[in-house]
């Protein structure tokens, strides 16, 4: 995309916010890359769900 004459501008300008907002992301929660504690965030999120469910019944 970066090539193309009509967006190849535009292109490299969202890249460059991208690698940034990327950069940023990895630095302010301190984390060596991006997402690396999802699949533990979505166990907490489902064992808490869980437990809550027990709790109503």
């Amino acid at each position: 995309m970066k090539n193309d004459t009509e967006y190849g501008k535009f292109w490299t300008i969202l890249y460059k916010e991208f690698k940034l907002s990327k950069t940023l992301c990895v630095e302010i929660f301190d984390y060596t890359k991006l997402m690396q504690n999802t699949i533990q965030l979505n166990f907490e999120n489902i064992l808490i769900s869980s437990q809550q469910w027990k709790r109503l019944f």
